[in-house]
């Protein structure tokens, strides 16, 4: 019995029914790797390489983000940098800050309300971007707050610049 007909008595066909056994097909590999290759996620990011359109139903958790709402995401969690340090500027010539806990915080300690100040506003831009697909009430996606938040700490660095000049 050759190789590929002891397989096939194997598998419980006999070997003369003439089906060719794995040896006899023709490998499909071109010899690259996709594993070995760097950097996925990034590439996944930028390179957008899964469906865009998805189903209905599946709406949920996704593994893929859109770049645009990274960048927003980067663009708004740089925004709450600026604002922080307009935030330290302002109160050296004099302001007040508003919010009681972080005027708690800056009273103590300005390096500690810095950190906190971007570590809330990261931490809250994580949930939010997890959350991207996910409604809130009807059709408002969270995608839409994400954007909103954006768009508010825009103003407001708009605002203290308008303060400062």
């Amino acid at each position: 019995m050759t190789p590929s007909s002891n397989r096939s008595a194997i598998r419980g066909r006999p070997a003369s029914w003439g089906v060719p056994g794995p040896a006899v097909q023709p490998a499909r590999r071109n010899g690259a790797d996709r594993r070995r290759r760097g950097l996925p996620l990034l590439r996944y990011w930028f390179c957008g390489q899964r469906r865009r359109a998805r189903r209905r139903e599946d709406q949920g958790y996704v593994d893929v983000y859109d770049p645009l709402v990274v960048c927003v995401c980067l663009a708004t969690l740089l925004l709450s940098c600026l604002d922080a340090y307009f935030t330290l500027l302002l109160i050296s010539v004099g302001a007040h800050e508003l919010n009681p806990l972080m005027d708690g915080l800056l009273s103590d300690d300005p390096g500690l309300f810095i950190d906190l100040k971007i570590a809330f506003t990261a931490f809250g831009l994580l949930v939010l971007i997890l959350h991207k697909n996910f409604r809130v009430v009807g059709r408002v996606r969270v995608l839409h707050f994400k954007f909103a938040l954006f768009g508010f700490y825009a103003l407001l660095v708009a605002y203290e610049l308008m303060l400062l000049a």
